[in-house]
């Protein structure tokens, strides 16, 4: 009989991930977020370009990925304790 339930819940499990997957791609609100986020691709990519730096598209990756960071990791801090990270130097 435990099989049963462990089959049930296992059922169940992929349905919910399942759910989860396609809600991910297909919510109105995904939609609108990856468009913002392919717009700051593109934004960064033309800056990096203007920069003539050796490697425009890793540039501009490296920096999409430190302000989705930035934005992801905004919830982790107190009011103002990020600020200090702000003024420190860093290298890309």
């Amino acid at each position: 009989m435990a099989k049963q339930g462990t089959h049930e819940t296992a059922r169940v499990r992929s349905d919910v991930r399942e759910k989860i997957l396609e809600t991910a791609t297909t919510h109105p609100a995904r939609k609108v977020a990856n468009a913002h986020t392919l717009e700051l691709r593109q934004r960064l990519l033309r800056l990096a370009e203007r920069l003539d730096v050796d490697a425009p598209q890793e540039l501009a990756g490296d920096l999409a990925v430190l302000i989705n960071g930035a934005f992801v990791s905004t919830s982790l801090f107190e009011p103002g304790k990020a600020v200090p990270l702000l003024h420190r130097p860093r290298m890309l």
